[in-house]
C-alpha cells in the first residue's frame, strides 16, 4: 500500500469518525456505510461535501457506487494526486 494512500485512509477514517461522533478505532475500511455505520445517502453526500470543504477532493458523481469506507477512500484517491 502506498504511503500516500495510507495517509488518505487515516485522514478519511478520522474525519468520518469525527462526522459520526465516534472514535477513529470504531471505523474500519471494511465497514459498510449504510449497514455498519448507519449512514443514509444524504449522510454520505453531506460527508463528501464536508471533505470538499476541508480540501479533500471528491467526485460527487461516484456517490451511488460507494458502499464501504474502502470504496469512499478509493473514490477520493482517484481524484487526488498520490
Amino acid at each position: 500500500m502506498k504511503k500516500a494512500y495510507k495517509n488518505l485512509q487515516t485522514a478519511v477514517k478520522h474525519h468520518l469518525a469525527e462526522y459520526l461522533g465516534v472514535s477513529d478505532d470504531d471505523i474500519s475500511v471494511d465497514d459498510y456505510l449504510k449497514d455498519d455505520l448507519h449512514m443514509s445517502f444524504v449522510d454520505i453526500s453531506d460527508f463528501m461535501h464536508h471533505l470538499k470543504e476541508i480540501g479533500i477532493t471528491t467526485n460527487s458523481q461516484g456517490v451511488s457506487k460507494i458502499t464501504t469506507v474502502a470504496d469512499l477512500i478509493d473514490l477520493i484517491s482517484e481524484n487526488e494526486e498520490l
